[in-house]
């Protein structure tokens, strides 16, 4: 998963509330 020359910051958070978060921010933020 580090292969884009990221640190593994929220590796370990990857479950599907990103999902979600990331929808309700696109949505108002664009």
């Amino acid at each position: 998963a580090v292969q884009r020359g990221r640190p593994a910051r929220h590796l370990a958070d990857r479950r599907p509330a990103r999902r979600g978060r990331t929808r309700r921010r696109v949505r108002r933020g664009r």
